[in-house]
């Protein structure tokens, strides 16, 4: 049975000197997972400010948008809720200076 409506996934792909990339740790009901930081976009929210308000919340830190990466251009089924089909936007995200 295909879903019978959409939720966007925004999120913030952040790297150091190192070339790391920062994951974050989460778990749904009994389902733990990693995943880039961010989240939902709400109704009225660009996707720019979708991802930057997440990895706030998710991670305490102010970010800004550099440049999109990737948006899903293929079939996801959500694996928390089977009614759902996730697209799913990435971007490539920078520390905001601290002053």
């Amino acid at each position: 049975m295909l879903p019978s409506r959409f939720t966007v996934r925004v999120y913030g792909i952040l790297r150091n000197e190192r070339d790391e990339v920062l994951l974050s740790q989460e778990q749904v009901e009994k389902f733990p997972f990693t995943k880039f930081p961010g989240g939902g976009l709400e109704f009225g929210e660009g996707p720019e400010d979708c991802v930057v308000r997440e990895f706030e919340e998710e991670t305490g830190l102010k970010v800004f948008c550099s440049k999109h990466i990737y948006t899903s251009g293929f079939y996801i089924q959500s694996a928390l809720d089977l009614e759902e089909q996730v697209i799913g936007i990435y971007y490539e995200v920078k520390l905001l200076d601290k002053d």
